[in-house]
């Protein structure tokens, strides 16, 4: 965060105020952060020893998924999302494949590592990991004063009419995510699953946002007009 605001020279008033309140989330004493943080670090323990033997298990998996599904604090936090659409997804057909399992185990040493966690032993021959975002599972999704971005193409409305039903919802559509921005929906058109690596400039910002600690969620088309018809 601090490298892109000094990356022009100058620290505008809302680059203040959105380090003020990281700031202030970060260094908060209330509740909800002290379990926040302390769930985070059982789920880095929980992955550290599911990835010490460099191998992923469906009975692992599921007591992954059963641990994390009453951890609705945790939803928006880095990277407890993508975690469960990544073991929710290799759990579709029942069975842990090859190609899974290595995304997991790959994806697991991205964490562990970033944390300051033991790194695990990569085989030479893996490829390096090249996911830059998951769609979350099954999000709860509002509209009153949350900010919505769209990439991708979408398979039911033009970017347009997504922004003025955004609006006329009571939310706010932005061009682009920013550090307050609430969603970034992906587009389906092309890619009919909600759970996949996506691509592209916008994910790679939501991405960064995410790391840095705004709640901000990454979420496929299908999640969002389900909302919408909710709504």
């Amino acid at each position: 965060m601090l490298r892109e605001m000094l990356s022009d020279g100058v620290i505008d008033d809302q680059e203040r105020a959105e380090l003020l309140q990281f700031c202030e989330r970060v260094t908060t004493t209330d509740q909800r952060f002290d379990v926040a943080t302390s769930d985070m670090q059982r789920l880095q323990g929980i992955i550290g020893g599911i990835a010490a033997d460099g191998a992923v298990t469906e009975s692992e998996l599921r007591g992954l998924l059963n641990w994390m599904a009453p951890q609705r604090h945790l939803r928006t936090v880095w990277p407890f999302d993508e975690m469960q659409s990544l073991a929710t997804s290799a759990l579709a057909d029942g069975v842990v494949n090859e190609e899974n399992e290595r995304t997991l185990v790959l994806y697991f040493n991205e964490f562990l590592s970033s944390v300051g966690g033991r790194a695990i032993d990569i085989p030479d021959s893996w490829e390096k990991l090249t996911i830059q975002g998951i769609c979350s599972v099954a999000p709860e999704i509002t509209f009153p004063d949350r900010k919505f971005s769209f990439t991708g193409k979408s398979e039911r409305a033009p970017r347009k009419e997504i922004a003025e039903i955004v609006t006329k919802l009571g939310g706010v559509f932005l061009p682009r995510p920013t550090n307050d921005c609430s969603y970034l929906i992906i587009g389906a058109k092309g890619n009919t699953a909600w759970a996949y690596a996506c691509y592209g400039r916008k994910v790679e910002k939501a991405v960064d946002v995410r790391r840095c600690g705004f709640p901000l969620l990454i979420v496929h088309e299908n999640d969002f007009w389900t909302s919408v018809d909710d709504a």
